[in-house]
């Protein structure tokens, strides 16, 4: 147990009160150069669920139904973490890197084939399947884990020109919106996803406990909703056309972030 002298501990709360004392550290491009970094011919836009069930795989793939270019979603959660597996029309099989294959529409879905503990052990993406013009990158992983590890992934994430952040209306979704917006920095252009009811019936505690990073996010005019779906609640991510108001909120966040936003009710239809 270490033990902490009474003039040091008077030096820390004195650093506190002159604002004398780091943000919350995370790891830049530089702690990650050790790994064999993943360089695609395409725009990458990844998308970051601040806490699980936060709606990130259905907010990935309405992003990639709404985009006007051939676009794929890749997700890298470990294979039992999925939220793919039944979002497919057409199943393809394994590429030759081990990632299992599908469409959805003219979307295209992969989906790691391994168990997979950690983000390092993420395995690099095979693009044989394209050419591609957008991947949504589905980080599937906690964002703390995520961002302290030394992978492709977390270096994708931090060098990311744009960067979609998915949470929820409730009083810990917005917390964890905060302290992930503390870790990924101002870095990229942002866009939030509150996955819930319309704002105007949300909690009033909700509201207030948005923080200093969230509300400016919202200044921006970058917080949008994500809207609540029954059936996508209940069933999860299917094969099923995706509801019409988020891909909506899906094409608002491709023209925000400048990326082209197509007519979507002709992709990721059964």
């Amino acid at each position: 147990m270490t033990v902490v002298s009474v003039q040091e501990l008077r030096r820390a709360w004195q650093a506190v009160e002159a604002g004398e004392f780091r943000a919350h550290p995370r790891p830049s491009p530089q702690s990650v150069s050790s790994v064999q970094p993943w360089v695609p011919s395409h725009q990458v836009l990844p998308v970051l669920g601040c806490h699980g069930h936060a709606g990130a795989t259905t907010a990935a793939t309405a992003l990639a139904t709404a985009s006007d270019q051939r676009a794929r979603v890749l997700e890298t959660s470990n294979r039992s973490a999925t939220g793919l597996a039944a979002a497919a029309n057409a199943e393809l099989g394994l590429s030759e890197s081990g990632w299992v294959r599908s469409t959805r529409g003219t979307v295209v879905l992969e989906r790691t084939n391994t168990v997979v503990a950690t983000p390092n052990a993420t395995p690099h993406p095979d693009d044989s399947g394209g050419p591609f013009e957008l991947t949504v990158l589905d980080t599937g992983w906690e964002a703390g884990a995520l961002l302290a590890a030394d992978s492709w992934v977390s270096a994708t994430v931090l060098e990311a020109p744009a960067l979609v952040l998915v949470t929820t209306a409730t009083v810990p979704g917005m917390r964890r919106l905060e302290a992930v917006l503390h870790m990924v920095g101002d870095t990229s252009a942002r866009v939030v996803l509150v996955t819930g009811p319309r704002r105007r019936r949300w909690p009033r505690e909700v509201t207030h406990s948005r923080g200093p990073l969230s509300q400016a996010v919202d200044t921006a005019g970058a917080l949008l909703e994500l809207p609540h779906d029954p059936a996508l609640a209940t069933n999860g991510l299917d094969d099923c056309p995706l509801p019409a108001g988020v891909l909506a909120t899906a094409s608002q966040v491709l023209q925000l972030l400048g990326l082209d936003a197509g007519s979507h009710p002709t992709k990721g239809t059964t």
